[in-house]
């Protein structure tokens, strides 16, 4: 089936579809392909027989899915003689539909009604509504649900939707969930006994910390995981995507997981799906004797939370002086260097002001900044309204930084890396005095040495590691996390 589907893909992609396929996020109203939406509907066995079986789709946009499966029905009744008042009553009873955008409703009836017109059958009183689905609470429950739920992150949604969805749905009471969370979670409960779900989704549901709560949800019924990986389905989107199969009636204990652009299947036991969904048997099942978190440190570095205000990387040296923006001058004193993992790749050097210091742990110098360093503390004057706007960490005063608790580690040789990897993975040691002020922090314990981390994070076989754990960002990069380093074997 794989291949079928990266047949059908080359050839939409040949046909000049992924100007369609990009589509698909832009404005949270892009609408499924004709090919993806066959290929989805294939799988799930709409084909035949499918007369007085149920399907919805919940958020129909155009009616992209919505043509292919009246088409499907119409044919399907022609073919077993099937009178037009007979099949007209059939469309009446069998297909449903939602869709929250008045626009997008119209246009779907119009296209309906274009479709049932093509075969004689007229003023078909579909059950199509311009409702939000989310909020529909009836005990209709179906054979088939299938679509593609709007994605929205959850820093995009009003406080409104926000408070509704972590009120109504499980998968939402924590964290950041995003909004098509509380799609799966409402399509499951409405299929029947033998209902089937498929649904063309992000893949970052299965690493997101915030998607663990639906992950759980779904493990039950889950029947296949379809990956398209990297494709690089949506030109200009962050987001790669993958169909997930669910069913009512055939709960098994594995999965079957398809990779499309590997040309990939294999079963995954499902009580090896644990906080993250890793589809690689060979890292899941590694038994090895080193956990990096054992043996170092792993942490985030400090956030300024300002960054404008302190990093400084246009300047000159001047005895005790540092010039910065030919106008003001900041004492040496007031400034240590700083690192992070995109100026490094750009060959910046930096500076950052550090209104703290270290005797015997950190110090804060506190309201005494200003009498000890007059001009780093003039030049703070200037983002003042700013710095104390932002949500610094309790007791901070306005000129220190929003959030300070690496300092606490980072007063000794470090390793830097970037929680955005992309076909290799990039540490550099840091001096004592470094201050980094993005990307992920690694210091030694046990008297370990830096040098042995840094082999061991720039080994292939680490880079295989974060393959499989990491959430896909865009392309060949991924995103990792401090925790997912620390809990390397190796």
């Amino acid at each position: 089936m794989e291949n079928n589907f990266k047949k059908r893909y080359n050839v939409l992609k040949s046909e000049g579809g992924v100007s369609i396929l990009k589509k698909f996020y832009e404005n949270c109203q892009i609408f499924t392909p004709l090919e993806i939406v066959k290929y989805m509907l294939d799988t799930i066995g709409y084909k035949n027989n499918i007369i007085g079986k149920t399907v919805l789709e919940n958020s129909c946009g155009d009616g992209n899915f919505l043509i292919e499966i009246t088409q499907r029905y119409i044919r399907c009744c022609i073919r077993k003689k099937y009178s037009k008042k007979e099949i007209k009553k059939g469309l009446e009873r069998d297909i449903y539909g939602y869709e929250l955008d008045s626009r997008h409703f119209k246009k779907c009836l119009e296209n309906l009604d274009s479709l049932a017109c093509e075969y004689g059958i007229h003023d078909v009183k579909w059950k199509i509504y311009n409702k939000d689905y989310l909020k529909e609470m009836n005990n209709k429950k179906f054979d088939f649900i299938i679509g593609n739920p709007p994605y929205i992150s959850y820093a995009d949604l009003d406080l409104e939707t926000r408070v509704y969805i972590k009120d109504k749905f499980s998968s939402c009471k924590e964290g950041k969930p995003d909004y098509y969370y509380a799609f799966i979670e409402q399509s499951l409960n409405f299929l029947n006994e033998t209902g089937v779900l498929a649904y063309l989704i992000p893949n970052n549901i299965f690493k997101n910390r915030f998607g663990e709560r639906i992950r759980n949800i779904m493990k039950d019924s889950l029947m296949e995981v379809i990956d398209y990986d990297n494709l690089k389905m949506f030109e200009g989107k962050l987001t790669t995507s993958s169909v997930i199969i669910c069913s009512k009636a055939k709960k098994k204990r594995s999965i079957v997981y398809k990779n499309i652009p590997n040309e990939l299947t294999y079963k995954i036991q499902k009580n090896n799906l644990n906080e993250k969904w890793i589809f690689n048997t060979d890292i899941e099942h590694m038994e090895r004797e080193h956990v990096f978190g054992d043996e170092f440190n792993v942490f985030m570095s400090v956030a300024t939370l300002l960054n404008k205000a302190f990093v400084i990387s246009d300047f000159v040296e001047e005895n005790d002086y540092y010039i910065v923006e030919r106008n003001y001058r900041i004492e040496k004193g007031a400034v240590r260097p700083a690192a992070s993992p995109r100026g490094l790749s750009r060959n910046r050097t930096e500076l950052i002001i550090f209104p703290y210091r270290y005797d015997n742990g950190l110090k804060k110098i506190g309201e005494n900044f200003c009498n000890e360093f007059p001009l780093a503390y003039e030049y703070l004057e200037r983002y003042r309204d700013e710095l104390e706007k932002s949500n610094k960490d309790s007791g901070a005063l306005w000129f220190e930084y929003g959030r300070s608790q690496a300092l606490t580690k980072i007063n000794t040789g470090k390793l830097l890396i970037s929680p955005i990897v992309s076909n290799k993975v990039n540490v550099t040691i840091l001096d004592q005095m470094h201050i980094p002020y993005s990307g992920i922090v690694i210091t030694a314990k046990n008297n370990n040495l830096l040098t042995e981390a840094k082999r061991i994070l720039e080994s292939e076989d680490f880079l295989k590691y974060i393959e499989s754990i990491g959430i896909k960002s865009n392309g060949n990069s991924i995103r990792i996390s401090g925790t997912d380093i620390k809990k390397y074997k190796y």
